[in-house]
């Protein structure tokens, strides 16, 4: 299901159940986050930690809602969570600086911070492609 919605990466693992344990959150299923309460599939709407709000929900791309509940959470100022791990993020960093013809082997973890930064940066700008995360 393509998504209305903007999507923002969130470095850390992918929740495979809301934070109660009470449900299982499939892989291929969107996770919206946003400042307000936002739509989700039935029972799959909690709040946690503070990231682009509080109000989190999960939708399976086959219910028959599915895009019903995009088209209203991108009304509400929702984001799809893109989930990266922070190792995939800095091997596609070093993976995009070595395509700019920077030796990815002079970049020590003392550059960790600033290789995240990178890696933000080139999503924003369109050089990692978000969708191939």
């Amino acid at each position: 299901m393509e998504t209305k919605c903007n999507k923002r990466i969130r470095l850390g693992k992918r929740p495979t159940d809301i934070q109660c344990g009470k449900y299982d959150l499939p892989p291929h299923w969107n996770i919206y986050n946003a400042p307000r309460p936002i739509y989700g599939t039935e029972g799959y709407e909690w709040r946690d930690d503070c990231f682009c709000g509080v109000f989190y929900a999960a939708v399976d791309p086959d219910d028959e809602m599915a895009q019903r509940w995009d088209e209203r959470n991108a009304e509400l100022d929702a984001r799809v969570l893109v989930y990266v791990t922070e190792e995939d993020a800095l091997t596609k960093t070093k993976n995009y600086l070595a395509d700019k013809g920077i030796d990815p082997g002079v970049v020590t973890r003392t550059w960790k911070t600033a290789l995240l930064d990178t890696f933000f940066n080139a999503v924003d700008d369109g050089h990692i492609d978000v969708e191939a995360l």
